[in-house]
């Protein structure tokens, strides 16, 4: 397992704790681990097969440096299949759907028996869900609009209607924010796939936020998925979901790279750096022995 399929097993975690009524300092550990484990420059594995003691990183402890090490080993983890065992098959699913935290999954689990998104449509059709207490109209909306979108996520768009839209939203955003240096597409659509599942956008320039501002307040989102300092996501009306990335000029040929191998070539190149004892990532390629990170403006010279 990489360090972003264990960082979401800890949210996972945190988010099924809390669903059981854990005490809050217990969810919390998980979370801090979790956002620790997206900002390591380094993959844990790699980490771990250098003999790093993980207990030196901010968050985590004893216990969650073990289940890393499981994970890592083992690609699973004992303990999330247990807790997850404790609940429906389909709660999990429930839980992914924005909007939706552990406790009021657990109210639509346990007052409307809500185990599955099949069975959240069905609440939602028949106004079970919005007559809940303390839910109302407005929640019960948004519910059904982020879970027709999670539905559609599913649905993968022919490049020919990808590829006008995704021109139009570059042009957007370049109009508002004329220090936009550098702004290429990214994922399924750089490398010219047949269908896409959402735009990747990757970016830099002078002022990160006003690109990010301008994003996510253009007229043809319908709905604002995650909005945070290097980066945003949004669900236009379109029905594709857009996720732009902004990064310093020094970071944007090892983020492109990133975001445009398929996961098969991605996992080539990181073998491949781990032969030459480098490990590879989003940020650029760290000497394992020294801790140096080499970093690039563009892709060519990354290969």
């Amino acid at each position: 397992m990489n360090n972003s399929q264990i960082a979401e097993t800890f949210e996972n975690i945190a988010g099924l704790l809390e669903m059981k009524g854990e005490k809050v300092f217990t969810i919390r550990a998980y979370q801090r681990a979790a956002r620790t484990i997206e900002r390591l420059p380094m993959e844990l594995g790699d980490m771990l097969r250098e003999e790093q003691d993980l207990k030196a990183l901010p968050g985590i402890g004893k216990a969650i440096s073990e289940k890393i090490g499981e994970m890592v080993d083992t690609n699973s983890l004992h303990y999330y299949d247990r807790l997850k065992a404790e609940f429906p098959d389909g709660i999990m699913e429930v839980m992914q759907i924005p909007g939706l935290g552990p406790k009021t999954v657990r109210r639509l689990w346990l007052e409307l028996g809500v185990t599955d998104i099949h069975g959240l449509q069905a609440a939602i059709d028949d106004g079970r869900l919005e007559s809940l207490p303390r839910l109302g109209k407005k929640t019960a909306a948004n519910i059904a609009r982020q879970l027709k979108f999670k539905r559609s996520q599913n649905k993968r768009m022919p490049i020919a209607r990808a590829q006008p839209i995704c021109d139009r939203l570059i042009a957007a955003l370049r109009e508002k924010c004329p220090d936009i240096r550098q702004i290429v597409r990214g994922g399924s659509l750089r490398r010219y796939e047949e269908t896409i599942g959402d735009i990747d956008l990757v970016c830099t320039a002078d002022d990160p936020a006003h690109v990010l501002d301008a994003l996510v307040s253009l007229p043809n989102v319908a709905d604002v998925l995650g909005h945070g300092d290097t980066k945003a996501s949004v669900y236009l009306h379109d029905n594709i979901q857009i996720d732009l990335r902004v990064v310093q000029e020094r970071h944007f040929g090892a983020l492109l790279q990133y975001f445009s191998g398929n996961l098969q070539h991605n996992i080539l190149l990181r073998d491949r750096a781990n032969q030459l004892n480098l490990s590879l990532n989003e940020y650029g390629i760290t000497d394992k022995e020294t801790g140096v990170i080499e970093e690039f403006a563009d892709e060519q010279t990354l290969y």
